[in-house]
């Protein structure tokens, strides 16, 4: 990002962009990270990341947060750690993918800014090809949830379109944080690099070189084509929920075609993938 030490640097994401392995990997390198002056600060709760700061701003944080903290608690833990961080010359990384969910809660971008303002705050997002996300987001969302709408209704919302428009996150979180405060990272290069996720974003973003790791798991797996279906089919019966998370827990998630053309093909009719493409701008897939 840049040879000029700074205070703060926040990874916002983007969703589906290897955020949970890479927030696995910096929690569990803590120490690490440290001996190259770099903090990433014990969470507020159980997760690898530091979802709190997105979700104390919600208006209804997510059933699974466990959020016992107000927004004035949450905020003044963290400028605490920038700051002692700050007196020993080091610089905090903080990271939630869920913060990306505030891009359009300008009311929320205007709190985060006036919080960390002293710190000088640099934005880091990882952008992946549009059309990429919304087949992740919706395999995702079928696997993990009830969800039984087609791949075209669960798609074409303006909240996903949005979310999906990496241009359109950049621009909003540049005109709250200053033009040359949000660093850009590219998802295909970031998971093709031979060094690994959290070697090539150390790397890029602060010319920090280690060995290359893995996660020990990856909460977000990926699944074929043939997969979705049959979870969308048993999202769609009258089994019971406890029944139909066992049955996903057996299913085999690397089986199958997972080309991403055959499922929009599948998915999604010739023009409404032709109005799609228009949307984000895309002249092939």
């Amino acid at each position: 990002m840049t040879d000029e030490r700074t205070d703060l640097v926040i990874h916002i994401g983007l969703r589906k962009t290897g955020s949970s392995a890479l927030q696995e990997l910096l929690a569990k390198n803590a120490d690490m990270l440290r001996d190259h002056g770099l903090d990433y600060p014990a969470r507020l709760t159980r997760f690898p990341a530091h979802q709190e700061l997105a979700w104390c701003l919600y208006d209804t944080p997510p059933d699974y947060a466990a959020l016992d903290h107000s927004r004035e608690e949450v905020y003044s833990h963290y400028e605490a750690a920038i700051e002692d961080n700050r007196r020993r010359g080091m610089t905090t990384l903080l990271s939630s993918e869920d913060l990306s969910l505030l891009s359009f809660d300008f009311s929320a971008l205007s709190f985060i800014k006036k919080r960390f303002d002293r710190f000088s705050p640099r934005i880091v997002m990882v952008k992946r090809h549009p059309l990429e996300f919304h087949i992740s987001n919706y395999k995702h969302a079928v696997f993990a949830s009830r969800e039984i709408r087609s791949f075209e209704d669960f798609t074409f919302r303006s909240e996903e379109i949005a979310y999906a428009s990496s241009r359109l996150v950049s621009r909003v979180w540049r005109s709250a944080f200053g033009q040359n405060n949000v660093t850009e990272m590219n998802y295909a290069s970031l998971i093709s690099s031979d060094d690994g996720i959290l070697s090539q974003f150390l790397d890029s973003v602060f010319n920090i070189r280690t060995d290359q790791q893995t996660p020990d798991h990856r909460s977000n797996q990926s699944l074929s084509n043939e997969m979705t279906i049959n979870a969308l089919e048993l999202n769609r019966s009258d089994l019971s929920d406890v029944e139909v998370q066992e049955r996903k827990r057996h299913m085999k998630l690397a089986q199958g075609d997972s080309d991403r053309t055959t499922f929009l093909r599948r998915f999604l009719g010739r023009e409404q993938l032709a109005v799609l493409m228009k949307i984000h701008q895309i002249n092939e897939f």
